[in-house]
């Protein structure tokens, strides 16, 4: 047996030590695949529940205070961007990689 056909034995045996083949050599990186698709799933729905406890709560985040000086609604809204920006953003990414991982 040459070297590079050892190598190629003990790393496949390697492999399939850690990462059981369901489908056979062919679907090992079937499997991998597929696994990273629920989990796009779950964070995406775990986002989608905390956007909607932001937005249930949203006065008791984003309305007026009365113990804080100058709390005038150009800072409340502001105050609402700086929350609502970079969930968007998250969202409309989690949605392009689970569409992406759907379509592979």
């Amino acid at each position: 047996m040459s070297l590079s056909l050892r190598r190629s034995f003990f790393k496949r045996s390697r492999r399939t030590r850690f990462f059981p083949e369901p489908y056979g050599s062919d679907g090992f990186e079937i499997f991998l695949k597929s696994r990273a698709a629920p989990r796009v799933a779950f964070f995406f729905l775990i986002n989608l529940v905390g956007g909607t406890y932001i937005f249930r709560n949203r006065h008791r985040f984003f309305d007026q205070d009365s113990s804080v000086d100058n709390d005038i609604p150009a800072i409340r809204k502001l105050r609402m961007e700086v929350v609502m920006v970079p969930w968007l953003v998250l969202t409309t990414l989690l949605v392009i990689l689970l569409i992406n991982f759907w379509r592979a």
